[in-house]
């Protein structure tokens, strides 16, 4: 209810800048895929700092001797789907200022190893081996302010590029399962690595992590084809913390 406020907020400022300019307004409607692939964006490395502090948590007596840094984490088969809505408002010919909203269903599922061995001073060394999978997913609603240049306008194809700021609240859930085995000082502590699905929230009181949210920068590319004087489809590619490929339509008012 918060986000949709200011949502809203933020809509009816931009319409009354643009309305005082006399800009014109284009709706645009659209559903596509989201990947991680092929970066490593910072929603995957918040959610590896989840599954480090979920196992710490997980190794009580023995989360001193854990070293996040040589953990590996694969988040192979991520995907996700996601709604947008933008308006944009003509400031000239070419160029426009926009407002979108998405809604993004993001499932991370994911696997981790980590072999590690410490040198305890007066106790010696100490070895862990530690194996799990789970996932996080993210439901999530983000807002984007940005800025459009038209590149061409030919016939019944225009092609823009656009830049912005993206507000990715981290919402959803998050669950994980594993197994470690310590060695210390000539004994074996086997250790059940276990987090029970949980809201995001809950994960973040329990743990520190991840972010209430993160601000990221936005990059893309869009294609319209008119079919007819003021509506038609909409391809668009964008970049913003994976990548983001839609299809949809197009209305000018």
């Amino acid at each position: 209810m918060e986000i949709s406020k200011k949502i809203l907020g933020g809509l009816f400022i931009v319409w009354m800048m643009t309305g005082l300019l006399g800009a014109g307004v284009e709706l645009q409607l659209s559903y596509g895929t989201w990947t991680l692939e092929p970066f490593s964006p910072l929603v995957e490395k918040k959610s590896a700092e989840m599954i480090d502090e979920g196992i710490r948590y997980s190794l009580g007596y023995f989360q001193y001797l854990y070293n996040e840094d040589q953990a590996v984490t694969d988040f192979a088969g991520s995907s996700g789907h996601y709604l947008s809505g933008t308006l944009w408002f003509a400031l000239d010919s070419r160029w426009s200022l926009g407002v979108k909203g998405e809604y993004l269903a993001l499932n991370l599922p994911f696997a981790f190893t980590s072999t590690q061995q410490v040198n305890i001073p007066f106790v010696g060394p100490a070895h862990i081996a530690a194996q799990g999978n789970g996932q996080a997913e993210i439901r999530s609603l983000i807002v984007s302010i940005l800025g459009r240049l038209q590149l061409l306008h030919k016939g019944k194809v225009k092609m823009s590029a656009y830049a912005g700021l993206s507000l990715l609240p981290f919402k959803g859930t998050f669950y994980m399962n594993g197994e470690a085995q310590v060695d210390f000082a000539g004994d074996q502590f086997p250790e059940y690595l276990q987090v029970p699905e949980q809201s995001l929230k809950e994960i973040r009181d329990l743990y520190g992590v991840p972010p209430k949210q993160i601000l990221t920068p936005t990059l893309g590319l869009s294609v319209q084809y008119f079919l007819f004087k003021k509506a038609g489809l909409l391809l668009d590619l964008a970049f913003s913390q994976g990548t983001l490929l839609s299809a949809g339509l197009f209305l000018q008012l």
